[in-house]
Order: structure tokens, then sequence, then C-alpha cells
């Protein structure tokens, strides 16, 4: 029999988490050196775009105190060796990075007081008094290094810029713009920098107002996963191979477990063209969770895991019910985590995801199983047949092409349509008012629980 009585419910809260741009893949700390009311910074869900905005507080022109009053964000963790790519957008009304005598907006390498680096725009009355400029200030070694764009270099006009950074133990170079042929190279000591992004103002009552937007690291530390020693509460596997088209905005594929009462994990890959390998869209490894309802949605990238099109690979998401996590292994090795806590029955799930319309994307999971054992050790098994009919929504679509309940195998494809102009995967079900219908085609089954 097909299940889900309560897929009303379900469909309403966790039949598939939204999902977000890619950008980040590491999280940051907000923080401000200026007065209480002054300039401040955010984060957002995503950590793919941090905003700088505010008008400074503090008295005091910048170069006469330690910290230049600035505020922005820090990466959670140094940085080995690699590349950063990030788009920087003024937020005045008509582009501009801020207003007054004086502002900069920069990203920072500090590896050691001796060995520090910023790099960035500023406009200043004695270096770019009409205008903007680039800037880059530091030491290496202790000596200082850096200066200014004057005349003879490119002039910045107002719009989005972009920074690419790449470093490595012994020398840091970038560009702006793609101008290779204005390309600045240090040598100084990156061997394990700290990173942050800032931005500052110049005087009192200066105003900076800017977003630095699809962050990203190349080749940020790998975050170790520790299986907890106990028996699995839950389980859902099998062998996956994938794929997406280049030239989509956004799409995903992943295997997901949740409740009854609003809580939820999915694990697998997502890609989104808003990352700034932009010339393929790279799927990364990616969770998306709630945790007693929507509204307390966090998703994220692990580490560097990029996805692997065409490839049949073995996916396990597993529940540990005592550690009050799952884990994410790909080909029998752990490589992704989330904490999260599931009440009662479990549902199982696998889906594929797009962003807007003409995504299009294809998954095929074979041998897929359900398992896991309760407290009291009854062992998990499967509750009637998996339902591969009722989520189909926006021209994607999914079936099962063969075994039992017990070992299914699945095919979901499709080409996104059909969505409102303007409606994307992120607001298909808020804004335009379709809940229970994202963009996506999910096969569902629950565990048996007490002859429910």
């Amino acid at each position: 029999m097909k299940i889900f009585s309560q897929m009303s419910l379900l469909a309403a809260l966790i039949l598939l988490l939204p999902m977000v741009a890619l950008g980040s893949t590491t999280t940051y700390s907000a923080f401000t050196f200026d007065d209480a009311g002054g300039i401040s910074s955010s984060v957002n869900t995503a950590s793919d775009k941090i905003t700088i905005s505010g008008t400074r507080a503090s008295s005091g022109a910048w170069g006469t105190g330690a910290v230049n009053y600035a505020a922005g964000a820090t990466a959670s963790y140094t940085l080995p060796n690699g590349e950063l790519t990030v788009d920087v957008v003024g937020l005045e009304s008509d582009g501009s990075l801020g207003t007054g005598t004086g502002y900069k907006v920069f990203v920072q390498f500090w590896n050691d007081p001796e060995n520090y680096i910023a790099l960035g725009i500023i406009h200043d009355p004695a270096v770019s008094p009409n205008g903007i400029t680039l800037m880059v200030e530091g030491a290496a070694d202790g000596q200082p290094i850096g200066g200014y764009w004057g005349e003879g270099s490119p002039v910045l006009v107002v719009g989005a810029h972009s920074f690419e950074v790449t470093w490595t133990d012994t020398q840091i170079s970038w560009t702006i713009d793609q101008l290779e042929d204005y390309r600045m190279t240090y040598d100084i000591a990156m061997n394990a920098p700290s990173f942050s992004i800032m931005g500052a103002a110049r005087e009192q009552s200066d105003t900076v107002n800017v977003a630095f937007q699809n962050i990203y690291l190349s080749n940020v530390p790998s975050v170790s996963v520790t299986v907890p020693d106990e028996t699995p509460r839950a389980t859902i596997g099998g062998n996956v191979n994938y794929n997406g088209d280049d030239d989509n905005v956004g799409w995903g594929v992943a295997i997901n477990m949740h409740d009854a009462y609003g809580s939820a994990i999915s694990f697998g890959y997502q890609a989104d063209s808003n990352d700034p390998n932009s010339d393929q869209v790279i799927p990364y490894l990616h969770y998306n969770r709630t945790s007693g309802g929507t509204q307390y949605f966090d998703h994220a990238y692990i580490g560097a895991y990029a996805g692997s099109e065409y490839t049949t690979q073995r996916w396990d998401l597993k529940y540990y019910e005592s550690a009050g996590k799952v884990v994410f292994f790909l080909n029998n090795e752990a490589i992704g985590e989330a904490s999260i806590t599931l009440t009662n029955r479990i549902f199982f799930q696998v889906q594929i995801e797009g962003a807007q319309n003409g995504d299009t994307m294809a998954a095929t999971f074979t041998d897929v199983a359900i398992g896991g054992t309760w407290s009291d050790g009854t062992a998990v098994t499967p509750n009637g047949n998996w339902n591969d009919d009722s989520f189909n929504f926006w021209g994607l679509s999914g079936n099962q092409t063969g075994g039992t309940p017990a070992d299914a195998d699945f095919y979901l494809s499709g080409t996104v349509s059909g969505l409102p102009e303007g409606a994307d995967w992120d607001t298909i079900e808020t804004t335009y008012g379709y809940a229970g219908q994202p963009v996506a085609a999910v096969i569902m089954i629950a565990e048996w629980w007490y002859n429910e």
C-alpha cells in the first residue's frame, strides 16, 4: 500500500528543504571596531555574502588609531594555500561603496605581526580625491609593502568589482577585474593566514556600504568527522549516479531523513551558478537541515568535496540517536556530519532539485535500502511501498524502476518548467505561496511503526 496519511503536514514542513546558492565553504564571525550605532557587518545564512554598512560613529581620522575603526567578518580558522574569488558590490543608490571624505573595502590575510596584507579599493583625499582606486597595505618580514594605483593605472569606476587572490607559503598574488596585465605579486609569509573581509570609513559621519558576495575559498581545511560508537538508529543508502546541464542555474541530488515534527536532514551534492567556478556548474557536498520547524532552517557546504557526475558512488546517511547527529558516507568513507534530533517515526527519501525554469538534471539510485535499530533492539523495516507518484513538481519527476521496498531502484529526472516569472527554488513556497510544492521530485517511504 502507499503510505503517508500525514503527507499534508510533511509536505508543508519537510518534504524538501529550501535550496540556496553556493559560495563560501567556511563560516565567519562578524565584528566591528566602531562605536555603538556606527558601522556594522552581517553574514548571511549561506556564509557566501558579507555586508558591511553604516555611518562611522567614532571620532578621529583613520590612521590615527590601531584598527582604523573597521567592521567586517573573520573566517573561523586559518587557511592553507589556495585561492579566493569574491565580488565586491557597492550598495549606495549610485553603486558607490560609501560616502563622505573617505572609505575603503578590502580582504585581509594576517599570517603574523610581521606578515599581513590588505587588498582592496579606497577613496581618500590623498590618493584618490576624485573617485576610487586600488590599494595594497601591509608588511612582509616587518617591512612595508603595497601602494595605490595612480597615473598610468586603470581607472576604477562605480559598480561591481571582482577580486581574485592566490597564495602559497611564501607569496601572495592578486588581480582585480581580471586585469592580468596589472597583476600584483608579493613575497610574503602566508603559511597559515587568518582571513577577514572588512570595510572602514575615514572620519566620523563618513559611510561605507558594500556587499562581498559569491565568496569562494578553494582549499579550506577538511573538517574531521567522528563516527559515534553506537548502532545507528536509522540509515538510508544506495548507489547513486547523477548529472546536471552545465548551463543550469542550480541543481541538487540528495538523500533525506525526517520526522513528523519539523526536523529533517538531507545530504548530497548541490550546484549553483553563483559559485565563482562559473565556467561549469560544479556540485559540492552539502546539507540542508531544519530542527523543529522551517523557521530553524540552516544549510552548509562541507569542506571542498566536489561531486563526480556520471560516476556511480555509494552513498549512506546514518542517524546516531544518542550522539544526536547524522554522518554522510561516500564510498564507505565518512566525509560529512551534522547535528539533528529526530523524534519517533522516521521517513526516508531520495530527491532531485532545480533552481529555476530550464534547469535540467537526472539521477539514478540503485539498491536503495533503509535500516537501523530501535533502542529496544527492533530492526528498522520499510512500511508499505515507496511513494513515487505524489511529489513530482515543476517538470521534475521520479519513478521506481525495479526492486522491492527493501532494495529499490529509482530514476529521477526532468527540466524545471512552469514556475511563475521570477520564482526559483528559494521563493516558490514562500514568496509565491506554493507551500508543499518545492522545485523537486521526491520518492519517499516510512519505517514500520507499531503497525501504523
